[in-house]
């Protein structure tokens, strides 16, 4: 009878996978070496007690031992591993209807082993606490026999969020963090939303890391009503230098360095600088955050100071800007709004293309938005939620301007996590822009208006299947534009987690203030999006049409972009 040996008198009636480690073979096989007799030599029966929790990590739940001779007339013990054990089933006793535990993918079909059964744990306690569970009992157990696993759910009371109990902070007043916070004292506990929370306050950089810990109180009657949250922190230094690098097909390369200083003062303002380039734009960016008021206040004033050099294939230009923006942020679950207004000054330089060598514009700005809680939350691994974001600049040739013009700016994204599984098995997404500039003026050889004021359509913002920025064909561009995508991603489909996307992109363009010309333009293709652990990496390749007539494949490379 064939059998892979393992140590004298242990052998296996077929190889496993993976092979027993150097550690499990000790426990198994003893080690001669040892200076402790204890371990030079195991009991039989002890040593195949640790083999059979061995094979069960591996999903062998039914070995059985045999006597057996070699050729040779030695005795040993023949282990007949039997048929492994795959997930049939999943299912939960005594959740709440929300947990829907049969939607958890790469599950079912797994072998049946213990690491199996703690992601399903896992799964199964975070989803609570994402619900307003924040204490449950789970008990998850698996049939080695049907190969069922059930998950045994004590979900508690459902609660809401007490008071965050905050450690010291030097050189910050007390509750400053709290202007990050994604959910409010007295609302229905989430820990999604606590880790949201955790995100922000890392990319502020106000400190270097910080942790959210909750435990259940009880109220006077003795029912559990709220979660008290610890926050721990860990300062770290004030100031922080940052390096970061992309590549893509139409930037080509792409680099980046960032000095912020953070904790400036003791309501936890800051100051960001950063240095930006590529073979298109390269700019350098100043940019405060002053936070007027104290306490947990939101509301912040932003000056900000930016040099730009843009070299795109219809204009080159140079431009200066200095700006002030009050602005604010509200959250209300499951949303996060945010505004803000102020003047701004730009001087502009028209190296090459239609406009003027120089013109100046003194504006009024304003910019508003919204973006649901999970569309921030899973930015990582987009998935769902929407945003929409909307501006607009004024200028007027009265107030040191050298035209007047009104520009309008919209734009949205939307992701559908189809029958919500997890992960997801389809997500679909759609984006839409719309962007107009009022004025009496028009693009041409004689116009007032710099380049830097019209529209362009082209490239993996809007329309895939052209060249960054190629529409229009006159290369003069368009006072008003509109793009329409939709995308379909099969996340975790592939081996080494490749994502293929199939999509269409829709546009249009008009030499008049929201309005549009002939022709209609329109790009279907495919893609890969594969999420390493350095980074996400797109692939793309479209075909464009203008009016159904075929122009050229586009294909794009991307590092770090998403949909």
């Amino acid at each position: 009878m064939p059998f892979t040996a393992i140590c004298p008198p242990f052998a296996l009636s077929a190889p496993i996978s993976p092979a027993l480690t150097a550690t499990e073979l000790r426990f198994v096989c003893g080690d001669k070496g040892s200076g402790s007799d204890a371990w030079k030599s195991i009991p039989v029966r002890q040593a195949q007690l640790y083999l059979k929790n061995f094979l069960q990590d591996r999903g062998f739940h039914h070995p059985t031992f045999t006597k057996e001779k070699t050729q040779t007339g030695e005795d040993f013990t023949l282990t007949h591993l039997g048929a492994p054990t795959y997930v049939t089933a999943l299912s939960a006793k005594g959740g709440p209807p929300g947990l829907k535990i049969h939607r958890m993918r790469n599950v079912v079909g797994e072998l049946l082993t213990p690491q199996v059964l703690g992601l399903v744990e896992k799964w199964t306690l975070e989803t609570l606490r994402s619900q307003g569970y924040p204490c449950p009992t789970v008990r998850v157990w698996g049939d080695p026999e049907s190969g069922e696993i059930v998950a045994e759910v004590e979900p508690g009371d459902l609660q809401v969020l007490g008071a965050i109990e905050e450690d010291p902070i030097p050189d910050l007043l007390p509750g400053t963090l709290r202007r990050y916070d994604a959910m409010h004292e007295g609302e229905v506990f989430n820990g999604d939303l606590l880790r949201l929370t955790e995100d922000r306050i890392a990319a502020s950089g106000v400190v270097q890391s910080i942790h959210f810990s909750s435990r259940c109180k009880n109220d006077e009657q003795g029912q559990t009503a709220s979660t008290a949250v610890q926050q721990k922190t860990v300062s770290g230094q004030p100031r922080v230098v940052s390096v970061g690098a992309g590549i893509n097909t139409e930037g080509v390369i792409l680099g980046r360095l960032t000095w912020k200083s953070v904790r400036l003062g003791n309501r936890g303002s800051s100051l960001n600088l950063s240095l930006k380039g590529s073979w298109r734009e390269q700019r350098f960016d100043a940019l405060g955050d002053w936070y007027a008021l104290p306490g947990d206040s939101r509301f912040q004033i932003r000056p900000g100071l930016t040099f730009k050099h843009e070299n795109e294939s219809s204009f080159e230009s140079l431009v200066a800007r200095i700006s002030v923006s009050p602005g604010k942020t509200w959250d209300r679950h499951p949303y996060q709004i945010h505004a803000s207004a102020g003047p701004a000054l730009d001087l502009i330089r028209t190296l090459r293309g239609f406009g003027p060598t120089n013109t100046t514009f003194l504006s009024f700005d304003m910019s508003a938005g919204m973006q649901s809680h999970d569309f921030e939350y899973f930015q990582n691994s987009p998935r769902s939620g929407f945003n929409f974001d909307i501006s607009s600049s004024w200028t007027d040739d009265r107030l040191a301007s050298t035209v007047t013009a009104k520009r309008l700016h919209l734009q949205s994204q939307a992701l559908w996590n189809v029958a919500e599984w997890d992960p997801p098995l389809l997500v679909l997404g759609l984006r839409a822009g719309l962007a107009t500039v009022f004025t009496d003026e028009r693009l041409g050889p004689n116009t007032r208006l710099p380049p830097t004021f019209a529209e362009f359509l082209g490239g993996s913002g809007d329309l895939r299947g052209f060249g960054r920025k190629e529409l229009p064909d006159s290369g003069q561009g368009a006072l008003t534009s509109m793009s329409l995508g939709f995308e379909a991603r099969f996340p975790a489909s592939l081996p080494l987690g490749l994502e293929p996307i199939v999509f269409c992109d829709f546009g249009k363009l008009g030499t008049r203030p929201l309005d549009f010309d002939p022709p209609w333009y329109f790009s279907p293709g495919l893609g890969i999006r594969w999420p390493s652990p350095i980074g996400v990496f797109r692939f793309t390749l479209a075909h464009g049409f203008q009016d159904g007539a075929p122009k050229h494949l586009q294909f794009y490379f991307g590092y770090g972009e998403e949909f």
